[in-house]
């Protein structure tokens, strides 16, 4: 398979980085710090695009990205609301991802 094929096929399997952010915020309009850890710790774990583009992006250091993963990895092991609301936002993504384009608006 060609490195484009390769490239197209890993894009369209994985979230974008805005869908992320849009589903994130649907599901925690409330709170937007929690709401920028998740999204933080989605993007690194779930997206597929690099560490240094989403330090780019989000326009973060290495280090503040790093701990912002260890702070949210103890946050979530303490809450388990916060790992159903995390489940939650995932399947959100998932099923908007498999949805047909034709009803999406």
């Amino acid at each position: 398979m060609s490195r484009s094929l390769m490239g197209l096929k890993r894009k369209t399997a994985l979230p974008s980085v805005h869908l992320i952010v849009q589903e994130a915020e649907s599901v925690m309009p409330l709170d937007p710090a929690l709401c920028r850890k998740i999204v933080l710790f989605l993007c690194e774990t779930w997206s597929g695009i690099g560490r240094t583009e989403i330090l780019r992006h989000f326009r973060l250091s290495s280090a503040a990205l790093s701990k912002n993963r260890s702070r949210f990895l103890k946050e979530l092991a303490e809450d388990p609301g916060l790992a159903l609301t995390m489940e939650t936002i995932r399947s959100r993504i998932y099923l908007r991802m498999r949805r047909p384009s034709c009803f999406l608006m």
